[in-house]
């Protein structure tokens, strides 16, 4: 893809990933993107990389680990074990900081630590790695979690890490129309998944390259 095309498909994304797909592709390489998270990201993530495959023209590849763990488990058995091959190269990593998980059990300023250790770590293998973080999923009836996820934008914008809220595209926690979006154990049904991977496209595809 040109450059010219890239500025334009990838108009909805902050300046640091646009400039990292662009070095990329200018100087002839390919785009491989990480996604770790929870096991409920798994579908929203699948049906992502299919997407951004076909709309970036098999320039960027997506490559998706998740977990059924909270941050602690993650980074002690995961991330610190060699887990993930980080010898890839990853160009963009998009983290999903287990807060589901968390909730009860890790508190908000230990997350932050995982969170920042994830970003370090893959900063040490590409020194320019594009770093975003999503939420993971609503929960009907949330409270203490609400303040858990709000801590999380805050936390990330004070860091000028790029936020991909898809909450927006979920109903209210409150409404029981999202009990249509998750099931019974908290997982994204096909409307969730959807809700979820639309607004991650969305972040990576500016609906007016389409027109």
């Amino acid at each position: 893809m040109s450059t010219t095309d890239l500025l334009k498909i990838g108009a909805s994304l902050d300046n640091k990933t646009l400039e990292v797909i662009i070095s990329r592709a200018e100087a002839g390489e390919h785009v491989q993107m990480l996604i770790i998270g929870s096991e409920a990201m798994a579908g929203a993530a699948e049906r992502f990389a299919t997407v951004i495959g076909d709309r970036y023209a098999g320039l960027m590849g997506v490559d998706v680990a998740t977990f059924d763990m909270t941050s602690t488990r993650f980074v002690a058995e995961k991330l610190e074990a060699g887990e993930i091959d980080w010898e890839v190269g990853y160009d963009i990593v998009l983290y999903e900081p287990f807060t589901l998980h968390n909730n009860g059990e890790v508190v908000i300023e230990n997350e932050r630590q995982h969170l920042l250790a994830v970003k370090a770590l893959a900063e040490s293998y590409v020194e320019d790695v594009s770093f975003l973080v999503t939420p993971p999923q609503p929960i009907y009836r949330a409270s203490y979690y609400l303040t858990q996820i709000q801590a999380l934008e805050t936390f990330t914008s004070a860091r000028g890490i790029p936020y991909i809220n898809h909450w927006p595209n979920w109903p209210d926690t409150g409404s029981d129309e999202l009990l249509t979006y998750i099931d019974g154990a908290r997982m994204p049904t096909e409307s969730g998944i959807i809700a979820w991977s639309d607004a991650l496209i969305a972040y990576f595809v500016d609906d007016k390259s389409a027109k």
